[in-house]
């Protein structure tokens, strides 16, 4: 894989990916789910005519591009739940390996976050917590869980004050 092939964690069509394949995890629960239980909604047809209609654009403007994404994480998001409620009926024993790890993939993409910033309530993504002394750039933490920062802050500084004492 070439770097010019790597995408953005959050562009468009990575999202429109992980919707396809949760709703193919979807028809494989619902296949093994009781008599009588309803096939739920994920709105297939609507998810893809908006996303073929963002990629159809040759200049997405910042607005439009926002407005793509909050609709595909939406139906990401719709779809995980429902996964969720299968995991409860039928578990997950049906799915195959490849499915399964694309669910765990497709679950830590859409992860939500609560930072409780002015500018925004909730992200997504990791958190990561980096330093940088005389040109290094040292990655002292890197998760998908919330965590308190100004906790992680104090024993970094006791780190590096013992690994760069200067004589």
């Amino acid at each position: 894989m070439h770097l010019k092939d790597m995408r953005f964690p959050y562009d468009v069509t990575l999202l429109d990916e992980a919707r396809r394949k949760s709703e193919r995890i979807i028809d494989t629960l619902h296949e093994r789910a009781l008599e009588g239980y309803e096939k739920p909604r994920t709105y297939r047809k609507t998810a893809r005519k908006e996303f073929l209609t963002f990629m159809r654009n040759r200049k997405p403007r910042g607005r439009m591009v926002r407005k793509a994404l909050r609709k595909q994480l939406q139906y990401v998001e719709r779809n995980l739940r429902i996964i969720g409620g299968y995991k409860r009926i039928v578990g997950l024993k049906g799915l195959s390996g490849k499915q399964y790890r694309d669910l765990v993939m497709i679950s830590e993409l859409v992860r939500l976050i609560a930072r409780g910033k002015a500018r925004r309530m909730y992200e997504f993504g990791a958190k990561l917590s980096v330093s940088l002394v005389d040109g290094l750039t040292e990655v002292h933490r890197l998760s998908w869980e919330p965590y308190n920062e100004s906790k992680n802050l104090r024993n970094q500084i006791e780190l590096k004050s013992e690994s760069y004492q200067r004589p």
